[in-house]
């Protein structure tokens, strides 16, 4: 079984202090029996609220594997007491299932949430080859000699950048709609994870 250890130690301390009571605490943990797979120092931090009117803290993190509980429960109870210690917990730690591991990768997660239809994919080929084919109109139009008094030219250049510009604002449109679903499955995954 893995648990994962977060504590924090007050910021009265000097970080080298803090490092110094964290391998003591490592020291600790192997006493008891513990086989340390992970530790990771997440650096000082504000408290959410504050703690015996301390505001600030450096956050410890462990993760170990241990076979018998009764260390687990002497081990919880000499952190509680140590007064370098401000909070505590230990935890049961679970690994997160690969969906949830794949939130970390936000692009391959959108290429999954956004799976088009056969319509959509057709109307977005369309619309792209429709923007190719305006792209090359005007490339072909600027390339050409510009003449004096052609008003008709200039009113179908505002014509083409107006639509232009209302494409990209639909765009956006989709996108804002894309995070905002990405957002609710990010949030059933982490329900799902939670139960």
């Amino acid at each position: 079984m893995i648990y994962e250890l977060l504590y924090i130690i007050p910021n009265k301390y000097s970080e080298d202090e803090a490092k110094k009571l964290h391998s003591k605490i490592l020291e600790l943990a192997k006493k008891n029996g513990f086989e340390v797979t992970n530790e990771e120092n997440l650096g000082s931090k504000k408290l959410a609220y504050p703690i015996k009117h301390v505001y600030y803290g450096y956050y410890f993190l462990i993760h170990f594997k241990l076979a018998e509980k009764a260390n687990l429960v002497s081990f919880n109870q000499k952190l509680g007491i140590m007064p370098e210690v401000l909070r505590s917990q230990i935890v049961k730690y679970k690994e997160l299932p690969q969906k949830v591991e794949i939130l970390k990768n936000a692009p391959e997660i959108k290429h999954e949430a956004k799976k088009e239809k056969p319509e959509e994919k057709v109307e977005a080929e369309k619309i792209k080859d429709i923007k190719e084919v305006k792209e090359a109109e005007h490339s072909i139009a600027s390339e050409e000699p510009k003449a004096e008094g052609k008003a008709g030219d200039e009113k179908e250049k505002k014509e083409e950048t107006k639509e232009e510009k209302k494409e990209d604002e639909k765009k956006d449109e989709k996108k804002k709609i894309d995070l905002n679903d990405l957002d609710k499955k990010i949030d059933e995954l982490l329900e799902n994870v939670d139960r």
